[in-house]
């Protein structure tokens, strides 16, 4: 039995070069470990619970690989440094926030105002809103609508009576003589409640400071929205930071300085969803349980919101939802800056559940195994398990927590499914809350590991890449029907109606559809496409069709020619600008407007514009 922590570290020497070794330490549970290597360690093996606040990288995959499985001290350096190069490509905005202690709260009584000021008066800062009834107290409004403010908080438009222009009155109280309801206060305020609108007031002024009918518009940006007395404002369904009462205990738990680690970023270069159309993939949106997400100008994700649960993560059919802790080109690097998985078991473990395997385990050896850690698990998505599978693993187990991770089992069964049609029934992946559980040793041997493509485009690239390899090593070519939450569709199209307008170019941002503007052909790669139908909702003519069917044989990985058409060139300098049926179908529009002269529209876009001018200059 050892008497000592047993651990692997990478130290760095005078002149910067990393080394790896093995060392015995006296570790001090909860203060560290003693080294007099302390001062060069840049990375070590052990678990962040046991050791908080190191002044260096702690690696529970090097621990519980070193530990627990039969990996060669080459393959564990190997590990290391990956771990090292993980880690320095964490790259995120951590920020302080304070406390922003403002909030509006709207009722329908002035009691109700008035109990939840008595309340929280002291701690926050309350702009009170009545909808109903009267009192000097509170500001009565006529019309209101809430709004999510661009980034975060709400906007509040609403409306005020106004009868009274301040700087206009000398408040020498005829209006309060003649107001037959004594609706006018000394101090000027008006009930109107019980105003019946004679005017008599209005009528008296001297000064004309009054007008009993006028209102005032205003707007208020905000932190927070809370809304008492079962009441129903415009928009605040839809605003994030709009509360019940019966909610509010949780925007309580919000007033403190706090840290924020914005974990989630989202790359709107190959983002489906079309904030101009308000439509596209929204699955982002619907899968996000805690309202972190909005499709206010494109998707955003509010960090202060986030619970870093993964669902975003794991349904995002693009990749442009991406983790910043472990990002997918970082996975793939790291995969194949590891020893080779190939005929292995490779356990994706939570830090938590990987510590308490090991705690238990440290005696035995687990022959074909790899470890590797997370913080969290439930991020991994059906492209993590295909790409693992393409390069070798032979299973594949994943922790999850007892509340969270239902998207994360639905993308490993989608993947075993696509691998059971193709490799004879084999289901490799296997979710699971306790990897003791969990028999590691493999049923099937895995594939033998797809070429590396050192080329980084996007997680559907990759993706594509691996599933073409897995088809191509598979007997079979299974076809698959979907729903919307599927991330693959087909798209047909009607060649008769297109008109190669190339609308569906434009709204295409994953590359589904291209076109060869040379030779006017529109063509798709199934592969690709996320079944996000922006190309279908754009299309003015509508030729295309989607399809939640597919079927994984070569064509599916390749692009097709959807439709070609007969280039239009430009009478002057020969460029291609169009096609011979979209001018067809532009001429028949504009025949029947007798005042559009169409001798121009056979020139491209620059030359119509120099035969403009020179006609104008003779």
């Amino acid at each position: 039995m050892k008497e000592l922590f047993v651990t692997r570290l990478l130290t760095q020497d005078a002149d910067g070069q990393i080394e790896f070794s093995g060392a015995e330490l006296n570790l001090f549970p909860g203060n560290g470990f003693v080294s007099d290597q302390n001062e060069s360690i840049v990375l070590a093996g052990g678990f962040p619970s046991v050791i908080p606040d190191a002044p260096f990288l702690l690696s529970p995959t090097l621990q519980a690989n070193a530990d627990l499985t039969d990996i060669s001290e080459i393959g564990l350096e190997q590990i290391a440094r990956a771990e090292l190069v993980r880690a320095q490509k964490k790259l995120y905005r951590s920020y302080a926030v304070d406390v922003d202690s403002r909030i509006a709260v709207i009722a329908s009584s002035a009691k109700s105002l008035r109990d939840f000021n008595d309340t929280f008066g002291g701690i926050l800062a309350i702009e009170s809103f009545l909808v109903k009834g009267h009192d000097p107290e509170f500001t009565t409004v006529t019309e209101m609508s809430l709004e999510s403010a661009s980034t975060s908080g709400v906007s509040l438009e609403y409306a005020v009576r106004a009868p009274l222009t301040s700087n206009k009155c000398t408040y020498c109280g005829a209006c309060g003589l003649v107001c037959p309801e004594k609706c006018i206060s000394a101090n000027l305020d008006f009930d109107f409640e019980i105003c019946t609108f004679c005017k008599k007031c209005e009528e008296i002024c001297p000064h004309e400071a009054i007008e009993i009918h006028a209102f005032e518009y205003r707007s208020l940006k905000l932190p927070a929205v809370i809304v008492l007395d079962e009441l129903e404002i415009e928009g605040a369904v839809q605003c994030n930071d709009v509360y019940k009462i019966e909610d509010f205990e949780s925007y309580l738990k919000t007033l403190y300085p706090f840290q924020v680690d914005e974990i989630i970023s989202v790359e709107k270069e190959i983002c489906q969803y079309n904030a101009n159309l308000n439509k596209g993939c929204k699955l982002c949106f619907e899968s996000c349980s805690h309202d972190a997400i909005s499709l206010v100008g494109g998707v955003r994700i509010d960090p202060l919101r986030c619970e870093e649960c993964g669902d975003c993560l794991a349904v995002c059919p693009t990749g442009a939802l991406k983790y910043e802790r472990f990002s997918d080109k970082t996975f793939v690097d790291y995969i194949q800056a590891s020893p080779a998985i190939e005929g292995k078991t490779v356990i994706l473990a939570d830090t938590s559940s990987l510590h308490s395997f090991w705690w238990h385990n440290r005696s035995q050896s687990f022959v074909n195994t790899q470890f590797l850690v997370c913080e969290s698990t439930e991020f991994l998505s059906f492209f993590h398990f295909v790409y693992l599978y393409a390069q070798g693993a032979a299973k594949i187990v994943v922790t999850k927590s007892a509340e969270g991770g239902r998207i994360l089992e639905r993308g490993a069964k989608l993947a075993n499914t696509v691998i059971a049609s193709l490799f004879n029934g084999a289901q490799p992946i296997l979710i699971t809350q306790n990897l003791s559980d969990v028999d590691f040793v493999a049923t099937q041997l895995g594939v033998e590991p797809m070429p590396v493509n050192d080329i980084w485009q996007n997680r559907r690239e990759t993706q594509s890449e691996a599933l073409a390899y897995l088809v191509a090593q598979g007997s079979l070519e299974p076809g698959f029907k979907g729903n919307h939450q599927t991330p693959f569709a087909t798209i047909n199209c009607n060649n008769e109606r297109c008109t190669q307008c190339m609308s569906c170019i434009n709204v295409c941002k994953i590359r589904a559809m291209r076109a060869d503007e040379t030779e006017m052909i529109l063509s798709h790669k199934a592969a690709s496409c996320v079944g996000c139908g922006l190309c279908v909702a754009v299309c003015p003519e509508n030729a295309l069709e989607i399809s939640r069917n597919w079927q994984f044989r070569k064509e599916f990985f390749e692009e097709g020619v959807m439709a070609a058409g007969e280039p239009m060139n430009c009478l002057r300098c020969g460029k291609t600008f169009g096609t011979r049926k979209s001018y067809d179908r532009v001429m028949s529009i504009l025949a029947a407007k007798e005042s559009v002269d169409t001798s121009h529209f056979e020139y491209c876009e620059d030359c119509r514009v120099i035969r403009l001018f020179e006609e104008n200059q003779q």
